[in-house]
Order: structure tokens, then C-alpha cells, then sequence
């Protein structure tokens, strides 16, 4: 707008600081972003790693699919962070648990599914290893809404009628389960969640409750682990707590705040001894490569490697070492043949590039424009999109 609003708050003099600086000549409508932020497709941050403005739009592109999902299921991810729009209307309305999901999504059941490709290996791990070398020339790598580094997520909900609360879930939202804090009852609270350090391990911590089942699930075999124990666990917990909250809520107006206090600090201690146990479960169920029932007793049950990754590796009868490079015509072959699709796999719908130019500051685009191909001989074409 051209002067701030209830929407929209900035300074008078916005326009006047942009041109007397240089960075907006006035002759076209003034986008706050493009003029005074780096150019997030070409900023390289430091200097001399390339550019990485996926690592916005991805966030921005799953986001707003899944606010409004009818209005971007045919759209596809831009390079550019800055081509969507500041707000998107939601589709329906939204509750607390839609953004408990928000925060926790991995991209599940798009062309991005962290739990798909070699870097996810055989058993899905969504959660990829960040930094190095790698990373800092010769590519980059999807940076889900939920990362395994996250230390605490928070939600605050105002709540028309009835209390405030603050929802607070410790490490990564794709395993943790958000508990409240009413802001009514000031510092009642569990004590796992007040305290905890990276740099020792504590059962006394929810933190460490929370981290550790992420850690083992994800590096044990994600897709078992995650589908059988975290994920029905979380859930139940999750609904557990709502329907606990509408009963003291109502008690809580008769008899006052005290009831919700008492009732918090339990309901928080309770989900981390829970989750202690689940870490304690997954000792016990995956070990040594085997799956193992406590409940039932039987032990050394085979999970082995999928046939479908097998396949695709080319695993054979020969015990040498398999090494492998990116199979482009693999997406061919999972349309014709669906037999070797890995389970969930989405055909790519976005053209995307597959290298970087430092000499030019462009990025490269295959010629043939395939979803995220480069030219293996370097025939790529120089564009930026």
C-alpha cells in the first residue's frame, strides 16, 4: 500500500530511503523484499558456496499446498522464493493440530519426499546430514519443514474462548508430541522441560526424550519404526491431551486456575515417561538388523534390504562393493514399470536445475528441460528462473 495500514506497518518514508539509496528507482510498484534483500537465487552466503534459495521456496511452495491445496496442486516449486505471494487464503478452517502437522511435515507423498532416494537409504531416513564440502559446491540438499536439529517448536493459540496456551514440543515436530502451557498458571510445569544441555545426556530431560527416538527411529529403519511405534504413539498422546483439556478446562471454570496447573505439570511429566519408554521399546525392537516383538517373544525377525532398492543399486551376486551415480532415466522407468517404484514415489513435475555457475552466478538448466536434469555433458543451458 502507499501509506501503512492496520495490515501493513512501515515507515512514511519508506519510498524516499529506497531512492535515496539507490536500491528502487520509483518507476515500478515497490516490493519491499526484491529491493531491499539480496537476491536469494544469486546471494551466496559466504562466499564461494552456491546460492541456495530452495532451501525458502521449498518450505514456502509444501506450506502453502497445504493451506490451500485445490489452489496449488498443479502449481510447481519455483527456484525463486520470492514469486510467491506474501499471504495465501486457506482453504477451510484451520485448527491447532493442522499446524502441529504444518511444523512436522516431511514432504510426505510429493515429488520432495524426504523418505525417498538414495540419500534416505533403504529404510526412508527423511532427515539428511548437513554441511561439508558437498554441499557447499557441488549441490544442495532439501531442507524439510521439519529437520532433525530443530531444539523446540512453539504454537502459540490465543483461543477466543477459553485459556491461552502455548504448545511446546521438544526437538524435531516430525517426532515430538506438543504439550501445553497455559499462560494463565505462570511457571507450573514439568520439570524435564526446564532442563537439559546438548552437551550431556539426561533421562530427566525431555529434550533427550524426545531427541533420542528421533535419532534411533530414523538410523534403525525410519519407515518401520516410524509407521509402527513413534507416529501411533504420538498421535494417541496427542489426542489423549486434547480430550483431557476440554474436561479440566470445564472444571478449571468452577473451581479455578489451580486445576489447570495441577493438571499441566501431570500431563507433561506423564508424555515424557511415555516417551522414555517408547526409547527404551526401540532398543529392544531393533537390533543387530533384526525386528524384534517383546510382547509376543519372537526375536530375529528378517526386515532386510527392500527389492525395489535393491534393484535400483543393482544388487547382485557379486559381493564387491556397489557403487552408484544419479540414474536419470530412473524416473522413466518407475512410470513404465511400477513394479519398481519405491513405495509412495511421486513422479517430478518441476524443473528444476541440476548445477551451478560460478563463473556466471547462473544456475543450470538441462537443455531438454527434464525435471532437475543437468547435461552430463555439459550442454546445460544458462538461465535464471
Amino acid at each position: 500500500p502507499e501509506a501503512p495500514n492496520d495490515d501493513w506497518l512501515f515507515s512514511p518514508k519508506l519510498r524516499e530511503v529506497a531512492r535515496a539509496s539507490g536500491l528502487w528507482s520509483g518507476q515500478e510498484p515497490l516490493d519491499f523484499t526484491r529491493v531491499f534483500a539480496p537476491d536469494a537465487v544469486k546471494f551466496q552466503s559466504p562466499p564461494g558456496e552456491a546460492p541456495i534459495p530452495l532451501y525458502a521456496s521449498l518450505r514456502l511452495w509444501r506450506l502453502a499446498s497445504l493451506a490451500a491445496p485445490q489452489a496449488f496442486r498443479d502449481t510447481p516449486l519455483p527456484v525463486d522464493p520470492l514469486r510467491f505471494v506474501s499471504t495465501t487464503k486457506v482453504e477451510r478452517p484451520l485448527r491447532h493440530e493442522d499446524v502441529f502437522r504444518f511444523l512436522s511435515d516431511l514432504y510426505e507423498g510429493t515429488e520432495f519426499d524426504l523418505s525417498q532416494g538414495v540419500l534416505a537409504g533403504p529404510f526412508g531416513n527423511p532427515f539428511r546430514v548437513e554441511g561439508g564440502s558437498a554441499t557447499a559446491t557441488l549441490g544442495q540438499i532439501p531442507r524439510g519443514i521439519a529437520i532433525a536439529r530443530t531444539s523446540y517448536s512453539v504454537i502459540g493459540q490465543s483461543r477466543p474462548s477459553g485459556e491461552p496456551v502455548m504448545w511446546f514440543a521438544a526437538d524435531t515436530p516430525a517426532t515430538s508430541v506438543y504439550v501445553p502451557f497455559y499462560a494463565a498458571v505462570g511457571g507450573h510445569r514439568a520439570q524435564a522441560y526446564a532442563e537439559g544441555t546438548l552437551l550431556e545426556f539426561s533421562r530427566k530431560s525431555a529434550f533427550w526424550a524426545f531427541d533420542f527416538v528421533s535419532n534411533w527411529a530414523s538410523l534403525v529403519h525410519w519407515r518401520h519404526a516410524s509407521a509402527h511405534h513413534v507416529l501411533p504413539l504420538r498421535a494417541k498422546l496427542q489426542e489423549e491431551l486434547g480430550r483431557e483439556m476440554r474436561i479440566v478446562e470445564a472444571k478449571a471454570e468452577k473451581d479455578g486456575r489451580h486445576v489447570l496447573a495441577e493438571w499441566q505439570v501431570d500431563a507433561q511429566q506423564r508424555v515424557v515417561d511415555r516417551w522414555w519408554q517408547l526409547a527404551d521399546d526401540l532398543v529392544v525392537a531393533y537390533n543387530d538388523g533384526f525386528l524384534n516383538n517383546a510382547s509376543t517373544g519372537e526375536l530375529g525377525r528378517h526386515l532386510g534390504y527392500p527389492e525395489w532398492y535393491a534393484r535400483q543399486i543393482g544388487f547382485d551376486q557379486d559381493i564387491h562393493p556397489i557403487f552408484v551415480k544419479r540414474d536419470r532415466a530412473a524416473q522413466e522407468d518407475f512410470v513404465s514399470e511400477p513394479g519398481l517404484r519405491p513405495p509412495g514415489w511421486r513422479a517430478p513435475e518441476s524443473d528444476l536445475p541440476g548445477g551451478y555457475s560460478f563463473a556466471s552466478a547462473q544456475w543450470l538448466y538441462d537443455a531438454g528441460g527434464g525435471a532437475g536434469a543437468a547435461s552430463p555433458r555439459g550442454g546445460a543451458s544458462l538461465a535464471s528462473r
